[in-house]
């Protein structure tokens, strides 16, 4: 018996905490492998994508099936990133959810606007943890 696919997700975020905590809630939620790969910023997202600088290898670093960004990002925001995405041919199909905290709901709606398959919020306690890797899952499990 062959093992099940193995997505990949591409987190944008230059939170260290809170990107070992999404990693760490979306896999205790699922028995799916999932990898990983993460980009700090905007432009670093850009060239993974584009498989460009230190990403070309496609055996390392293959396309995601799935982006979740932060709506806040050094340089390029989240929902710069989001157009980006979208206005690429080969990327329009690409689910990407866009992460909020308090002070970014204002542009949740220019996020649905643009293409945003979900906007959540950042979760920050372990039952928001859950729910929000629940809501990444599904919609991940669902491409």
């Amino acid at each position: 018996m062959s093992p099940p696919p193995t997505k990949s997700v591409l987190l944008v975020d230059n939170d260290f905490g809170f990107l070992i905590l999404a990693m760490d809630a979306i896999r205790a939620t699922t028995s799916v492998a999932i990898a990983f790969q993460i980009a700090l910023d905007g432009a670093e997202a850009i060239n993974y994508l584009r498989g460009e600088v230190e990403y070309t290898d496609r055996a390392r670093y293959p396309l995601p099936d799935l982006v979740l960004s932060q709506m806040n990002l050094t340089g390029m925001s989240g929902l710069d990133l989001l157009a980006w995405i979208k206005r690429q041919p080969q990327f329009q199909d690409l689910p990407v959810i866009l992460m909020y905290s308090e002070q970014d709901a204002v542009s949740a709606d220019e996020a649905q606007q643009l293409g945003a398959s979900l906007i959540l919020s950042k979760p920050v306690s372990p039952q928001s943890s859950y729910d929000f890797s629940k809501q990444v899952l599904d919609l991940l499990f669902s491409t």
